[in-house]
């Protein structure tokens, strides 16, 4: 059977015919499908075998050549940040809607996994504004210098942040994904076909769904830059904190998404 394709999608196609390699955000979200637990494993540990991430490479290039742009621009200590490895897996995305029911955040042209600059500053923010209720700290005010508004509902005083929080992306050579497994145990009650819904029971199958994530021991370079090199320190130290202590992503109470530095 054939089928008549844009150019550039039959050029796409073909080219994995061959290679058996393709963008991971394309693979995953356009052309992997799957019903059953076993299907969908196997699906999942192709796209891993399958999965381009040579992209990654020209990515962290043009991500670091931004940030020495900003020391030429304002000082070598305006921009602070490491490389840190996680402690186990991550996923973040997890909502995001694809055939297999669970998610991640892949990069929208590279479609590499990254943790968004949005999602970073929110963990700092929840993180610093925390510390400072529980300790009575005189750090508010560098607290609205780095974040911006404490309300955003206030419309008489509502201001920007003066620190960026850059994308975290993964470091080169390294395996970045893996396959984990959560079980639903009570299907028929999140899924009801009756009204009312059932009520939950353990007497349903447990229901075991594959879903991907990032490995065990990834290493992502985080940076924080502002013009003004104490805001730039203060920021990263709530994010690093939070990176620690917290996590990114989901499943954060079972030990997804914390990281460690590397030394």
């Amino acid at each position: 059977m054939k089928y008549l394709l844009p150019q550039f999608s039959s050029g796409y196609i073909e080219a994995y015919l061959k290679t058996r390699k393709a963008n991971p955000g394309a693979l995953f979200y356009r052309y992997l499908s799957g019903r059953e637990t076993e299907e969908r494993r196997e699906r999942l540990y192709d796209f891993i075998t399958s999965a381009d991430t040579s992209m990654l490479c020209s990515l962290l290039s043009r991500h670091e050549k931004s940030l020495q742009q900003w020391k030429e621009r304002f000082g070598d200590g305006t921009v602070q940040g490491e490389t840190m490895e996680l402690v186990d897996r991550m996923v973040v995305g997890m909502g995001h809607s694809s055939s297999f029911e669970n998610g991640m955040l892949l990069h929208r042209i590279h479609g590499i996994p990254y943790v968004n600059g949005e999602a970073l500053k929110g963990a700092a923010r929840s993180y610093a504004w925390d510390m400072i209720k529980e300790a009575g700290s005189c750090q508010t005010e560098n607290f609205r210098k780095i974040f911006g508004s404490l309300k955003k509902e206030e419309e008489d005083d509502v201001f920007m942040g003066k620190v960026v929080f850059f994308d975290a992306f993964p470091e080169m050579n390294q395996e970045l994904f893996d396959v984990d497994i959560v079980t639903c145990h009570y299907g028929a009650y999140y899924t009801p076909e009756t009204d009312p819904p059932p009520e939950p029971g353990d007497w349903y199958s447990p229901k075991p769904i594959p879903f991907l994530a990032v490995r065990k021991g990834v290493k992502f370079r985080f940076a924080v830059a502002s013009s003004e090199e104490g805001l730039a320190t203060q920021a990263w130290t709530w994010l690093k904190n939070a990176l620690m202590r917290r996590g990114m992503g989901a499943k954060k109470h079972i030990g997804y998404g914390h990281f460690i530095p590397v030394h």
